[in-house]
């Protein structure tokens, strides 16, 4: 198991080497994607840090600070993590996602029935922990 922000190193580096830095947006979807696909795939969590339904979708709130000084410009980062190739299984996992626009993204996350949707719930649930038995049954049906 990985930190959230381990994992979040991994994407942004990923995709500064593709030509497509990810801004805090982006690398949040990226993130609950991340999680939800090694999830359906292995049947094991990917990290354990809190994914919360904040307004703009599911938000790891320990990353969001850690990248909230770029506001909406995007994040580079040059340096390849050291463990890169443990998490190099993320590149074959997330390929659908990571060509993916980043409204594309947030539509996907937003869509009605699915964790986000359940737990923000029009506002009310705005910043509550999206539990991870919830993404795990729902997310679990819907992704190929």
């Amino acid at each position: 198991m990985y930190r959230a922000s381990d994992v979040a190193k991994y994407i942004l580096w990923r995709n500064t080497a593709d030509g497509t830095p990810a801004s805090n947006l982006r690398l949040q979807k990226l993130l609950y994607f991340a999680w939800v696909v090694y999830y359906k795939n292995f049947r094991k969590r990917l990290f354990e840090d809190a994914i919360c339904a904040w307004k703009f979708g599911p938000v790891v709130p320990s990353v969001y600070y850690e990248y909230c000084q770029y506001a909406g410009l995007p994040i580079r980062v040059y340096e390849k993590p050291s463990y890169a190739d443990d998490l190099i299984i993320l590149d074959k996992l997330m390929a659908k996602y990571f060509k993916q626009t980043t409204s594309d993204l947030v539509k996907e996350t937003h869509a009605p029935g699915k964790p986000w949707d359940i737990v923000f719930n029009n506002g009310s649930g705005n910043r509550q922990i999206i539990a991870f038995s919830l993404i795990e049954d729902i997310e679990s049906r819907c992704l190929n």
